[in-house]
């Protein structure tokens, strides 16, 4: 642990904390006196997260962020010399990281880490990362959850804007390694994930908060894909607080986070998000063609040094069996994962290295990773039939 980050840490914290609750309504809960080193783990809702959590736990730690925190030029040099995140590349198994992890906490410093491995972008807290369990009960420290509430309505993974509301950050618990010990990876996922476990809708119906801003459903078609009434998928636009389909289908985003109209076949982001992954998965897969394309793509391979290389350019296409984005093809059963980091970039490994995808603005990408995995899991399932 270097002074100098300890030093920044402490000098921008009080900033920081009144920076946040005069912008977004931001309090958090009492802190448990804790001595370092500690692991946190938090759920994802918003980019301000760690400056969040920084706020509601005393005491200085770093950061898990993603790789492409490091290529932004200057900000990302001044970010690293003032703070030093430790990176984790998405898409891949990123071995490295963890042990970064484990070497931060065996230095005497604290390290937070989100454990859905990505911001939400329906309002509910996601999957946890299958490795997360096992890092931190190899880490041998106490581990601190952290909840954070109110994020995804201040600011949608979707959307361009912020809106002013309420958020609240509350540790949940602290488990010591004793106790981690003694839960198996299964029982340690379980606990976290009750932990971290946050419903923006249900909350909004058991307490209204007023979330106002501009432009409330613009953006949206990053996370919704697939018209209700016409079943189009990619025909969805958004205009100000309107969201709709070039069928005649509208509806309007509201400032309590509930959409609004004459025809509203879904109340929340959440149950539209869950009704088109259920259509997807029950429609049959094409067995030529491709299943979805767009234009307009460019593929980057990035290097260990977090360079990248444009090695690919023209429409992106996916298929029963292939991955292509202009003249570059690839085998699915080669790629071993795929994730997204902010709206619209797609990143993904195989034996050849880390690459991303990056679309013209306003294409939605969440449909490649829904029929990836539709695909993957019909791979293994006939895998193991075989």
């Amino acid at each position: 642990m270097r002074l100098r980050h300890k030093i920044i840490y402490g000098l921008l914290r009080r900033p920081a904390e009144l920076f946040l609750r005069l912008r977004f309504g931001y309090t958090h809960a009492p802190a448990p006196g804790l001595k370092p080193p500690y692991l946190v783990l938090a759920n994802h809702t918003t980019n301000y997260d760690p400056v969040m959590v920084g706020c509601a736990l005393k005491g200085h730690m770093y950061f898990v962020a993603s790789e492409h925190v490091y290529r932004a030029g200057l900000v990302s040099r001044l970010l690293k010399w003032a703070m030093a995140p430790i990176a984790r590349v998405k898409g891949a198994t990123d071995a490295s990281a963890a042990m970064k992890i484990l070497k931060t906490l065996r230095s005497g410093a604290s390290v937070c880490l989100f454990a859905e491995g990505e911001r939400s972008w329906n309002g509910l807290t996601g999957k946890l990362h299958p490795s997360t369990a096992r890092l931190a009960r190899a880490a041998g420290v106490p581990v601190v959850t952290c909840r954070l509430s109110g994020g995804y309505l201040t600011s949608p993974r979707w959307s361009d804007s912020l809106r002013r509301g309420r958020i609240r950050g509350e540790t949940v618990s602290v488990y010591l390694p004793e106790s981690v010990r003694a839960m198996t990876d299964a029982g340690f996922s379980a606990a976290i994930e009750r932990d971290l476990c946050v419903d923006a809708f249900a909350d909004q119906r058991a307490k209204p908060v007023t979330y106002t801003g501009a432009a409330l459903a613009e953006r949206l078609e990053t996370a919704i894909y697939m018209c209700p009434e016409c079943g189009g998928v990619g025909t969805l636009v958004s205009a100000g607080d309107a969201f709709g389909c070039a069928c005649g289908f509208s509806v309007r985003f509201g400032a309590l986070g509930f959409f609004e109209g004459e025809r509203v076949p879904f109340d929340t982001v959440a149950e539209w998000d869950a009704w088109q992954e259920t259509t997807i998965r029950g429609r049959a897969v094409p067995t030529e063609g491709e299943i979805y394309s767009d234009g307009g793509v460019r593929l980057l391979r990035v290097d260990a040094d977090h360079r990248q290389t444009e090695i690919a350019r023209g429409v992106m296409g996916i298929s029963r069996e292939r991955l292509r984005v202009g003249g570059y093809d690839a085998p699915l059963g080669s790629i071993t994962n795929m994730a997204m980091h902010g709206r619209e970039t797609v990143v993904f490994s195989t034996a050849a290295g880390s690459f991303e995808i990056k679309p013209e603005r306003g294409a939605n990408m969440r449909k490649y990773l829904t029929i990836f995995e539709i695909l993957r899991e019909r791979r293994e399932a006939s895998a193991e039939k075989g």
